[in-house]
């Protein structure tokens, strides 16, 4: 299932993969009413944290049959409704760090670095495959044990200029430069690290990305931090604006935030949450803070008081 628009080119001209030759030809529908009583070995779900529940409410409606189920979002809390709503389904969990871009409808791009990381969530439940199929299919494959750790190591990287880029309306390059700014999201990442130690995970390295590395340099005194993760936090991100910006810009009405910093416990977390939210929902004018990193020092400071 996918967008009509990108149905309506698939139907056409096929999917096409920039770098192979080859046109796939999937079967693609909008809406699951259309694929009504049918029953399929996966259900892999790549919508928005915050769609994951309608879509499977619409999958339960059109009355379909799954074999397990994938989960493939940022941040935490999307595995929960796949439990209420299909228990007992088989189900697992992934995070990509291989970005993938549609440059229109029909095309997709997938970046040459990064992978899918791949955990259980049931107890004892099997692949059936599906990992070596995305193997041979050319993805970076790699399977964990522990899918919370697993998605709290990638949360990590999710929440690294993301929610203060969104607020102020800056690219993650602008951010970091602002040692103010820095030190905010390294207040914010080690607010994360210890709900990490909290909830007794252990941090794990994930395709390309070494996770544990950049937790021991959060770490380190800011003034230590700085000058090399800052300049590896502006390279690795260059022009791209991150996700929470985008659907801002985009006038998403929705955003992945309390999935992402509010799944954090911490004042930092929490403070950045409200404050997108409001914008998000148009309780908070966005020019408060677009390109006024005192104005969201300020109400960041304010909120904690309040607490």
């Amino acid at each position: 299932m996918s967008r009509e628009s990108h149905c309506e080119a698939i139907r056409h001209g096929g999917l096409r993969v920039i770098g192979e030759e080859q046109r796939w030809r999937p079967e693609c529908v909008p809406t699951a009413g259309e694929l009504s009583r049918r029953s399929f070995d996966w259900l892999i779900l790549t919508v928005k944290a915050f769609q994951v529940e309608a879509a499977l409410e619409q999958i339960r409606a059109a009355g379909l049959e799954l074999g397990h189920v994938l989960t493939i979002q940022n941040g935490l809390g999307t595995e929960e409704p796949v439990e209420r709503i299909f228990p007992g389904t088989p189900l697992f969990s992934g995070t990509p760090t291989l970005a993938v871009a549609q440059s229109e409808p029909g095309q997709v791009e997938p970046a040459n670095k990064g992978g899918l990381a791949l955990a259980p969530v049931t107890p004892g439940a099997l692949w059936g495959g599906l990992a070596d199929g995305l193997g041979r299919g050319g993805v970076r494959v790699r399977l964990y044990p522990d899918y919370r750790a697993m998605k709290w190591s990638k949360l990590l990287l999710n929440m690294v200029c993301n929610a203060s880029c969104a607020l102020l309306d800056m690219l993650p390059g602008e951010v970091v430069a602002d040692r103010r700014l820095y030190a905010l999201e390294v207040q914010a990442v080690r607010e994360a690290l210890a709900a990490v130690r909290e909830e007794g995970r252990t941090l794990v390295d994930l395709p390309d990305y070494p996770v544990r590395r950049f937790a021991t340099a959060v770490r380190l005194p800011v003034w230590l931090s700085r000058p090399l993760l800052g300049r590896r936090i502006a390279r690795a991100r260059g022009t791209k604006p991150p996700s929470l910006l985008l659907d801002i810009r985009n006038g998403r009405q929705q955003s992945e935030i309390r999935y992402i910093n509010g799944a954090v416990p911490g004042p930092v977390n929490q403070g950045l949450t409200e404050l997108l939210d409001s914008v998000v929902a148009g309780r908070e004018r966005w020019d408060r803070f677009r390109g006024q990193p005192e104005a969201l020092l300020e109400a960041l400071q304010t909120a904690r008081g309040k607490n």
